[in-house]
């Protein structure tokens, strides 16, 4: 059902790469670390004719004094292909350079993703605008190296700092059946929404919000940063002039908002709704079931409260997943209401000595961070609802969802692809979601 046909040779439309230009601070306005940061990169990586060429080529020419070029001979042992998508392939890394004090060589992992040059423009822009250029006050942003080309596929390659923690997903599966203390589920919570707030507050939406999108920089840590910003819709801008006739959405299907069965836009708000399923599926430790354009509830709730969630988490949740998106919340409120809940429990109590004055405290606090017998056998039951389901669509032995959710395949959890209109009514009963915009712009 995917449609990855080669993307036509255009770029970004000149109001939008204006427009993401004017966000692209001058290099005399970053803070003096990113200043040092790029002059120490252009250093190591002295190729400004190369650069000064492909970014021409790329229409970028205006990037030069932020980027380098780095040349793939440069990489220890050659590149190892880590993922491959419909629109992109990510490549691992290893570069020999000196350290910023000159006194030593040191080794890196790097991730290079290939993209086609018709979506270079506006992908290298997003980064550019959400790392602010190199700099290293925000935590869990993958900053922009440079950029680098294929040979043998002529494709050019993004490169930015490789996330050794690897990302939500592969961490939900690698613990999948034991549900998570409370405390841990809030911080990695809190974590998504805080990074959200920024890219918001930028004026980005994120277009592919799911967990394979979240990443830990380090294997031991719990903060997560983004990747793809803006992919899923600098991709589906491109396959809608491809498919002159019909628009649709990229995206992993589980994971689509409402909307995007309704014929309305992405924004926004589409993320807080794919953020609500995140916030659920750190709890479930599956993805959903079925599709947001055939909701099993009659409640219009994405999926199944997990029995035991603290009453709060849950209604945040379902704010999140308000089929209206004028009715959604910021994610501004939503960090807040998650930081309320991460604060009542104290994440920091058991590090406080255990004293007979409050050995009670220390067990109420206890209680309330463990997850409940009914959510842990929840968890416990889906995750092998979810396996099964897996194996059987593996196997080709077929395989089905309770509760009247649509069959969707399990492995249309795991792949972002483009889908038309067309096709996305394939996966929805009603073919279209009673949204109040959406019945707006059908009477009209």
């Amino acid at each position: 059902m995917s449609t990855n046909s080669p993307l036509p040779e255009s770029r970004m439309s000149e109001s939008r790469l204006q427009q993401a230009l004017s966000r692209v601070k001058r290099f005399d306005e970053l803070s003096e670390s990113a200043q040092n940061w790029i002059r120490y990169l252009k250093r190591e990586f002295r190729y400004e004719d190369e650069l000064a060429g492909h970014l021409a080529e790329l229409g970028l020419s205006m990037l030069q004094e932020y980027l380098v070029w780095i040349p793939l001979v440069r990489f220890v042992g050659g590149l190892k292909q880590i993922g491959r998508g419909g629109f992109a392939t990510v490549w691992k890394g290893r570069l020999r350079y000196m350290n910023e004090d000159n006194t030593r060589l040191v080794e890196e992992d790097f991730a290079l993703k290939e993209f086609d040059k018709s979506m270079l423009q506006e992908i290298v822009l997003n980064i550019l605008i959400v790392t602010g250029v190199g700099t290293f006050t925000r935590s869990g942003w993958f900053k922009l190296i440079g950029i680098s080309k294929h040979e043998e596929s002529g494709k050019y390659l993004v490169i930015t700092r490789y996330a050794g923690g690897g990302n939500l997903e592969q961490r939900l599966n690698n613990n999948a059946a034991k549900a998570m203390p409370w405390s841990v589920v809030y911080k990695m919570a809190c974590s998504i929404s805080e990074k959200l707030i920024f890219l918001h507050e930028l004026g980005l939406a994120h277009g592919d919000f799911h967990p394979g999108n979240l990443v830990f920089v380090r294997e031991e840590s719990m903060q997560l940063g983004i990747i793809d910003i803006g992919l899923g819709i600098v991709i589906a801008n491109a396959q809608s002039t491809t498919h002159a006739a019909e628009d649709g959405c990229y995206g992993r299907l589980s994971y689509l908002p409402p909307e995007c069965f309704a014929r309305a836009p992405y924004t926004q708000k589409s993320d807080i709704y794919c953020l609500g399923t995140i916030l659920w599926q750190l709890v479930s430790h599956v993805p959903p079931r079925g599709t947001a354009g055939d909701l099993f509830r009659r409640d219009g709730l994405r999926e199944d409260p997990v029995p035991g969630t603290p009453a709060a988490y849950q209604e945040i949740i379902n704010a999140c997943w308000n089929l209206d998106p004028a009715r959604r919340p910021e994610a501004r409120e939503v960090d807040v209401r998650l930081g309320n809940l991460l604060k009542a429990i104290d994440p920091d109590w058991h590090f406080y000595p255990l004293s007979a004055g409050n050995v009670r405290a220390h067990f109420n606090k206890h209680l309330r961070d463990s997850p409940s017998d009914k959510t842990a056998s929840y968890v416990k039951k889906r995750v092998a609802e979810y396996q099964r389901d897996v194996e059987a669509e593996r196997s080709g032995s077929g395989f089905s969802f309770a509760d009247g959710a649509t069959s969707v395949p399990p492995s249309l959890s795991h792949r972002s692809q483009f889908y038309t209109r067309r096709q996305l009514l394939e996966y929805s009963q009603s073919h279209v979601v009673p949204l109040p915009e959406a019945r707006r712009q059908r009477s009209a």
